[in-house]
């Protein structure tokens, strides 16, 4: 008996984790999305971190989650993609530069 409730606190704790996380990405995407609209200088910035955060949800999905491997594979393998391209794009692009970094 003692087993099935650690096994059921564990499950709460781990879909508590999981609920605040998505939470905060979700929040920290909105935000990316308003500095965006604004042309806000910390666009680059903020930009590839979300990027760098997307990839390493893809991990957490890919280690810890019960999705299938082709699903897990597909997310991991797109977050990486977009964050090679994305990434290099932002740095050093020149119109990114004239809209967001230079006045």
């Amino acid at each position: 008996m003692r087993n099935a409730l650690c096994s059921h606190e564990s499950n709460t704790w781990q879909w508590v984790a999981s609920l605040l996380t998505s939470t905060v990405l979700w929040c920290y995407s909105a935000w990316v999305t308003w500095i965006f609209c604004q042309h806000s200088r910390r666009l680059p910035h903020d930009y590839i971190l979300w990027l760098l955060l997307t990839v390493l949800l893809a991990v957490k999905t890919f280690a810890f989650s019960p999705v299938a491997d082709g699903a897990a594979i597909r997310t991991l393998l797109f977050a990486l993609l977009a964050e090679a391209v994305l990434m290099r794009y932002f740095k050093r692009s020149q119109h990114v530069k004239s809209t967001f970094i230079e006045p």
